[in-house]
């Protein structure tokens, strides 16, 4: 919620494209097709017939969010120059 609400206060459309964003992204990791599509926008590579583990799964989960904690946590340091809703453009 800290990471949510600290979207929503920049940017509600921001906060609310992510949360779209992460459900798309939980919808399709419980699928085989559904993981082959995330491995053609992300690093793993998953095929249909790849056996995703739990451990597996929840490490990319713990990546993505990751990226959005990290600039949450850090955004008045200097260091995050462009605000989380613009992360994956760069």
């Amino acid at each position: 919620m800290v990471v949510e609400n600290a979207l929503r206060v920049f940017n509600a459309e921001c906060a609310t494209n992510v949360k779209l964003a992460f459900d798309e992204m939980h919808k399709l990791s419980l699928t085989p097709q559904g993981r082959v599509q995330l491995s053609k926008l992300f690093t793993p590579e998953w095929t249909l017939t790849t056996n995703v583990t739990d451990i597996e799964m929840e490490n990319f989960f713990s990546v993505m969010y990751g990226n959005f904690q990290g600039a949450v946590q850090y955004n008045n340091d200097n260091s995050v120059r462009e605000y989380p809703c613009s992360l994956t453009l760069h």
